[in-house]
This record gives structure tokens, sequence and C-alpha cells, in this order.
């Protein structure tokens, strides 16, 4: 068995390049003179809106002005992400703009099927909102993550843990144990709309997972490909998020 992660590389094609999502393929031989069956899943916890700060767009461009570049800002930010901390909740970038730390949001888990073979979970924000992209951000706005893998056939069995808690002995446990066993997820534990993942209340770390089962033929191989997809919004300058005053650099 060989396990593969990539993501696009188009020689001058830089939108292809810049793709935000990544390929997990799990190639497995069968080296016997019969056929063998084969299951392989992939689990993902939920990270969205994870430890993110903020600086209005207005306080970058005041005090990183094209001429200084991107790199004071970076340093900045990196002797703030290394303690600079006021209080809990604000924060000062080199003793002049005021930043926050936004609290998580709820997130929720549902099935999801791209084109005529990619078939999994997405993780995402209530009703899909959109969450602000207009400030720096440490870590990310995104809200919308896929977990997907490619079916090629009749003969492949996709199933889905829609949300578990990695930490759980209870429902998560027996999910996987049911997996070991026939290489499929239980139908209770599929993806419904909007399973809940992450109640801000609860603060319960939860994952998704997405499996495949099928047949190798003897004498043959197979590979699994796993899709992880990610929201990526484009803003063009007149968000301010495209030139180097807002520390374009960070999230590129």
């Amino acid at each position: 068995m060989t396990v593969k992660a990539w993501s696009a590389l188009v020689p001058h094609e830089i939108e292809n390049s810049s793709l935000p999502l990544v390929h997990i393929d799990v190639t497995v031989a069968n080296s016997a003179a019969h056929p063998k069956q084969l299951a392989v899943a992939l689990s993902w916890q939920d990270v969205i809106a994870r430890n993110i700060f903020d600086a209005d767009t207005e306080q970058l461009d005041r005090f990183y002005p094209p001429d200084k570049g991107p790199f004071t800002c970076a340093n900045d930010v990196n002797d703030l992400m290394n303690g600079m901390y006021d209080d809990g909740a604000n924060c000062t970038l080199n003793g002049k703009t005021r930043c926050r730390d936004m609290s998580r949001v709820a997130t929720h888990a549902s099935p999801l099927a791209v084109g005529a073979d990619l078939r999994g979970v997405e993780q995402h924000t209530a009703g899909r909102a959109a969450l602000p992209i207009n400030k720096l951000t440490m870590q990310q706005y995104n809200n919308r993550v896929a977990l997907m893998v490619q079916a090629e056939g009749a003969a492949d069995t996709v199933t889905t843990l829609g949300s578990f808690d990695p930490d759980s002995s209870g429902d998560a446990a027996k999910a996987w144990s049911s997996f070991g066993r026939s290489g499929e997820f239980p139908a209770s534990g599929s993806a419904a709309p909007n399973a809940a993942l992450y109640d801000p209340t609860e603060q319960t770390e939860m994952a998704s997972a997405v499996a495949l089962k099928t047949t190798v033929a003897a004498h043959s191989s197979r590979t699994v490909r796993f899709v992880v997809a990610w929201w990526e919004p484009e803003i063009d300058g007149h968000g301010g998020r495209t030139d180097n005053r807002t520390c374009d650099s960070l999230y590129n």
C-alpha cells in the first residue's frame, strides 16, 4: 500500500496551480490469485473559524503603505502571535492598530455530491453564511470544507460519518468498529443535513469521515482517491485584500 498527498501544479497556469484542494491517493496492490475486498476511510476534524483575530483594513492601509511592503506587517503579526496581547479579547499591533479575537461559530455537516463520481461530506457554518473577509487574518475565514472520495462504478460503496467525537468511546467507537468489520459505516452515522459539528456552548471538537469499499481484482491494484477542498473567496482590490497594504503575502 502507498499513500500520496498532492495538489495540482500546472506550469504557467496560476489559477489551476492554486486551486484550494488536495488529493490523497491510496493505492493498494493485490498479489493474490483471487479478488479481495478493500476499504479505505479518511477522517477530518472540523477546523472552521478557529483562532482568528482581526485588524481593520483602514488601520492597515494607514500603518503599512506600499513602500513598507508586506514584511513589516508580517513581522509585527509574528510579534503579536508570540504574546503581545493586552488583555483577553483585545491586542495591539506594534502599538498602533487594534484587533480582536473572533468567537468560533456553530458548524454543521451535510451530505455532498460533486459531479458523477465524488461523494462525501461538507463541513460548513450554519446556513453557509459567509464570514467577514475584509480583515487581516491569522487563520482563515473559510466556512466550507469538502471531504470526498471518488467512486468509479456501481461496485464501489461510499459511506460517511457526518459528525463524530474522535475522543468518544460511545457511538463513534461503534461506527468505526462497524467499518473495521464490514468496510462500511452504519447507515445511522451517515451525514444528515446540518448535523451538528461544533456547538459554541458545548465546545466539543467533532470530525467527519468518508469511506469507500470496493473489490481489487487478482494480480491487480486500485487507487482510491480522496479530495479535501475548501471555499476560498477572491476579493478584488476594492475589498482591500489584494494589495501589500493588507498583508496579502500572509494568505497567498
